[in-house]
């Protein structure tokens, strides 16, 4: 397998990071619960993307 760092640098900043969302809350998940989690990242990443816009 081949990484093409700046290729993945620019899909990373296609989405500002969101795409990351996933993996914060399953990591979250184990902490504070999966529904919490979810409703956590849910909302964080709806307002990053509403400034974004």
């Amino acid at each position: 397998m081949e990484i093409n760092a700046e290729r993945l640098a620019r899909n990373l900043n296609v989405t500002n990071g969101l795409v990351l969302g996933e993996a914060v809350m399953l990591a979250l998940g184990d902490a504070i619960g999966r529904m919490d989690a979810h409703k956590l990242v849910e909302g964080v990443g709806g307002q990053r993307h509403d400034t974004l816009r």
